[in-house]
């Protein structure tokens, strides 16, 4: 009985030790970046299919995109207020496009 009590006492030694590893990445973030990022690749089959996409709109895109490469930037840095931003951004920006 002495060994059993002993072998379950190092048991939960062991899973309190090797337990989950805290992340500090915060998902919200990680949802903005690919909502963001699946906008800007649907936005562009959408562009490539039009035979003579207006400068307007081209540019638009390129703006819309410019603000999703810098929420995947402030992202990273874990910059919550400069990701929802420039989020915010890129969707006007690929909205207008769309419209």
């Amino acid at each position: 009985m002495k060994t059993l009590t002993i072998l379950v006492a190092a048991l939960v030694v062991t899973l309190v030790l090797n337990g989950p590893i805290q992340s500090f990445a915060d998902p919200q973030l990680d949802t903005l970046v690919n909502i963001a990022t699946q906008a800007r690749n649907n936005l562009n089959i959408s562009i490539s299919q039009i035979p003579n996409a207006s400068n307007e709109i081209i540019s638009l895109y390129k703006q819309g995109s410019d603000e999703t490469d810098a929420l995947t930037a402030a992202a990273s840095a874990q910059n919550v207020t400069s990701a929802k931003q420039h989020f915010l951004a890129a969707m006007n920006f690929f909205k207008t496009t769309n419209d």
